[in-house]
């Protein structure tokens, strides 16, 4: 997913699609700009500690990460374009799940308040994500 804000602290919410769920972790970045454009970032030999637990009934279709500030809906597609409209689409789901609003409003809350954002482009599969500010949705009181 190479999303720079995935760190101490930050809480990954991974959709499992197969018995099991096979999870793997990837490579640690010591520093990593958005877009992650050519290569990788800075990559570094390091131990993480990962506590995994198993949520039912709350399935989303793509990653959904938590930082203290912010929520981040990731998605990944053969071209930005894809995988903006799964992000969009995911952050629109995922409000829909989770407040009163009607669809309109949602849209427009993301137009207003999200923030769409580029992890990487140097994979096959480009990668972005949809911010939602926390302090913006706190009236909405969301959760995963």
């Amino acid at each position: 997913m190479d999303t720079r804000h995935i760190g101490p602290g930050s809480r990954l919410y991974l959709p499992v699609f197969v018995s099991g769920a096979n999870l793997a972790m990837g490579d640690l970045h010591a520093v990593m700009g958005d877009g992650e454009v050519s290569i990788c970032g800075v990559e570094i030999a390091g131990e993480v500690t990962v506590k995994v637990d198993l949520i039912k009934g709350k399935q989303s279709k793509w990653p959904v990460l938590e930082t203290a500030t912010d929520w981040y809906l990731i998605a990944s597609g053969q071209d930005l374009d894809e995988a903006a409209l799964f992000a969009m689409e995911e952050a629109t789901a995922f409000l829909m799940r989770r407040t009163q609003l009607p669809l309109n409003d949602v849209v427009s809350l993301l137009s207003i308040a999200g923030n769409l954002e580029i992890s990487q482009v140097v994979d096959p599969l480009k990668t972005v994500r949809m911010r939602l500010p926390k302090k913006v949705y706190e009236p909405y009181q969301l959760a995963f």
